[in-house]
């Protein structure tokens, strides 16, 4: 069975995202591990990843990121089961590499899928975030990349 490690923050429940998943579903049997880093917004910031659904992002201290990533995580742990998944998860660190490494501590995985906020607003992607993974750990990396914002 294989295991595939999602790395995801705002983008949790964003239609992309439950694409893949999805995908990787009907391609035989898996079970998923969400985590959700925990990541103080540099200011308030409001994206439509899709079906509706925005998400807010204005925690400026590391306490309150940590409450809104407890809260997206059980979002998410709920969105990936609705689909048929098998899925756990934790709150991770603030940086995503460092967020990876601790969960490839626990256990081996077979993919990762990072799932970010378009190029236009995305940290982890000007932080070049999946390269980094993908080349620290040689465990290949799908990135999963939020339709651009949806003009209000």
């Amino acid at each position: 069975m294989r295991q595939i490690l999602i790395v995801a923050n705002q983008t949790l429940g964003g239609e992309r995202l439950m694409e893949v998943v999805r995908d990787r579903i009907a391609h035989g049997p898996c079970t998923f591990t969400l985590v959700v880093p925990v990541v103080p917004a540099a200011g308030d910031l409001a994206v439509t990843v899709g079906a509706g659904l925005t998400i807010q992002a204005s925690s400026p201290t590391y306490e309150a990121a940590r409450v809104e990533a407890v809260h997206r995580l059980g979002a998410g742990l709920q969105a990936l089961s609705d689909l048929g998944a098998t899925v756990d998860g934790d709150v991770g660190v603030q940086n995503p590499v460092e967020a990876v490494g601790h969960c490839l501590k626990l256990q081996a995985y077979d993919e990762i899928i990072v799932s970010t906020l378009p190029k236009t607003v995305s940290r982890w992607l000007h932080q070049d975030v999946p390269h980094r993974i993908r080349r620290k750990f040689e465990i290949p990396v799908a990135v999963v990349t939020a339709r651009e914002p949806m003009a209000t």
